[in-house]
């Protein structure tokens, strides 16, 4: 994926656990994808919004793509950034890099498209305009 020129959004630092590892002893794509879950999950509080209700609307992970660079071990510090990428209709798109500190290198690089429904009808609905506010769209 290209380098994205968008400023962070939000970022966290994580330590890698040891439930995070696959049989490989290293960690595995389904355990980032929580862990990248959980990030955007950290964000969205800090927006004082949540999933469920994200300025009165609902938010559905319609896809995910996740590119593993480097080798991420137990108790490895990572660093992880969320970037706007676009909105497109009524879907938006996130990048999150992972970076793992001792050795700044990235990790992983990943995209999530995301779109929104009404809460109350379940119908498809535009990105609240507060949050593409906040997103610089």
């Amino acid at each position: 994926m290209p380098e994205n020129p968008n400023p962070a959004l939000f970022e966290t630092t994580i330590q890698v656990r040891i439930s995070d590892l696959n049989y490989g002893a290293h960690l595995g794509i389904p355990n980032l994808s929580q862990i990248l879950h959980n990030t955007r999950a950290m964000y969205m509080r800090s927006l004082g919004v949540s999933e469920i209700d994200c300025f009165g609307s609902r938010i559905v992970l319609v896809s995910q793509t996740v590119n593993c660079h480097q080798e991420t071990l137990f108790g490895d510090k990572l660093n992880i950034s969320i970037h706007f990428i676009e909105k497109i209709k009524a879907k938006i798109k996130l990048k999150y890099k992972v970076t793992n500190i001792k050795t700044e290198k990235v990790v992983s690089d990943s995209e999530e498209t995301i779109l929104f429904l009404n809460t109350k009808n379940n119908s498809l609905t535009k990105p609240p305009e507060e949050l593409l506010r906040i997103l610089g769209a």
